[in-house]
């Protein structure tokens, strides 16, 4: 019943997808969006719109992959890299609207492992408004290189909050706390683990079931180094000396991100940081109040920091606006929208060392004072896998095929396959095995004396509720048989 339920959760956000754009508008929105894109050498990038809390367009422009010529469309993943400071800012605020974190609470409370640095509490409320003290990499002291390369070899597949703190808890503090705005990744960081603690739920799976499936994000979730590359993953770039060029580097966020999950670690596609967008606008996560908080400025001896949690703010033509930008290997990233208006944009793209803050204010502003249509057009989303079905092997094969050998057809969406083989045809007493996405697979242990009944599915488990394809119809394999129809 659950499971029903997310799936359509799922299908409601995507059902609301489309363009809505008039002709005028879009053709403006993309001279602008392509003008940028060629002024700055953008290679790919993906555009969403969110208008009065509707997701009204959504498309792709330029290269996923200029070395293949694949194009940019709704679907590519790219990195989020700093939007998961506001994932993080809004899953540690749902957690307090509930009653299980206090901001006023020391973040030692939560994770002791984090030293007291005697300068006085260090809250959580702080630690979202980036008024904590803590330095953000090493601007006056150096974090733990050493730490950080164990945590990454340590943690290829997988998310531990409390171990990632100790690449940067024993740095001293950059101020007081309380006492200056800082922004920090770090921050973030010590707010994912003392979610994790406060909450007794896995930080990952606060933000998988709080977060993404709340909201029906298909494809939220963390970078891990073992899951690359994901499904339909754009290539990685940066512009240099004036012309955008393949990133081929070797720095710690080119290996891996995972370890800064909370502050910078996030992939997905522009569907999932809009539906984000969208909910959090709509007051799917947190209610008004806990919203106004997160939108409203912070300010430190009467000064504002022109940030609130998680965001960074200012006001344009009498309404509020709040965004969040990334920047990291292969990835330019932005979050921009408006509380007052529930208006937002949202902008992916896949070079690394360029400014995406004019080209959303641009495009917010059309979008502003634009009315949309009625008519929607639906983008092609990843569709429900096909069944599988067994291929015969080519003709032009000069040697046959072992007994045991299988081979399938490509199944389209798929990311890998589930065969199943049983000596019972009911599968009553039978063996398993998750494959990669190659398309043939040797049966072990299979003789000519033995007949086994073989059956294999697609299957997407990069989904946030993974997605199984039809099981294939049943082969038999007996004396004599290479084991192809």
């Amino acid at each position: 019943m659950i499971s029903l339920t997310l799936c359509g959760l799922w299908q409601s956000v995507a059902a609301q997808v489309g363009n809505r754009l008039s002709p005028d508008l879009k053709s403006s929105m993309d001279s602008l969006i392509r003008l940028e894109m060629s002024r700055q050498h953008i290679v790919g990038m993906s555009v969403a719109l969110v208008s009065r809390g509707e997701l009204v367009y959504a498309s792709g422009y330029g290269f996923a992959d200029r070395e293949t010529q694949l194009p940019a469309d709704e679907n590519t993943f790219y990195r989020l890299a700093s939007l998961s400071k506001t994932i993080t800012a809004t899953a540690v605020l749902h957690a307090v609207q509930n009653g299980q974190m206090d901001l006023k609470a020391d973040v030692r409370q939560y994770v002791p492992e984090y030293p007291d640095k005697g300068m006085g509490p260090l809250t959580i409320e702080q630690l979202l408004a980036c008024e904590a003290g803590i330095q953000h990499y090493d601007q006056t002291a150096a974090y733990n290189r050493e730490a950080l390369t164990q945590y990454i070899s340590a943690h290829p597949d997988k998310h531990d909050p409390i171990a990632a703190i100790d690449v940067f808890k024993d740095q001293p503090l950059f101020a007081a706390p309380g006492m200056r705005f800082n922004y920090s990744t770090f921050s973030f960081n010590l707010l994912a683990a003392a979610l994790e603690r406060a909450t007794g739920m896995p930080y990952v799976e606060y933000v998988r079931e709080h977060i993404g499936l709340r909201a029906g994000l298909p494809y939220l979730q963390p970078e891990f180094s073992a899951r690359r590359p994901y499904p339909q993953q754009s290539a990685w770039y940066r512009v240099e000396g004036g012309e955008s060029v393949l990133d081929t580097g070797n720095t710690f966020d080119y290996t891996d991100v995972s370890w800064k999950l909370g502050g910078g670690g996030y992939t997905g596609t522009v569907l999932d940081a809009a539906g984000f967008a969208q909910a959090l606008l709509n007051g799917t996560y947190l209610n008004t109040e806990y919203r106004d908080r997160m939108f409203t400025m912070r300010r430190i001896n009467g000064k504002p920091t022109y940030y609130g949690m998680g965001v960074f703010l200012n006001k344009r033509n009498g309404l509020v606006y709040g965004s969040q930008f990334g920047n990291q290997v292969g990835a330019r990233s932005m979050l921009y929208m408006s509380p007052d208006s529930s208006n937002a944009v949202v902008l992916l793209s896949n070079t690394y060392g360029t400014d995406l803050l004019p080209l959303a204010r641009q495009l917010m502003d059309q979008l502003q004072f634009s009315r949309m249509r009625d008519t929607l057009w639906y983008p092609m989303m990843l569709a429900d896998l096909a069944k599988a079905s067994w291929a015969a092997a080519p003709a032009e094969t000069l040697v046959p095929p072992h007994p045991g050998y299988l081979i399938w057809d490509l199944v389209p969406g798929a990311e890998g396959y589930e065969l199943e083989w049983s000596e019972y045809p009911d599968f009553s007493h039978s063996n398993r095995q998750i494959l990669g996405r190659k398309t043939s697979f040797q049966l072990p242990e299979w003789s000519r004396g033995k007949v086994y009944f073989c059956r294999i599915r697609a299957l997407n488990d990069y989904r946030l509720l993974p997605q199984y394809g039809q099981w294939s119809d049943v082969l038999e394999l007996s004396a004599g048989m290479a084991g192809l129809p």
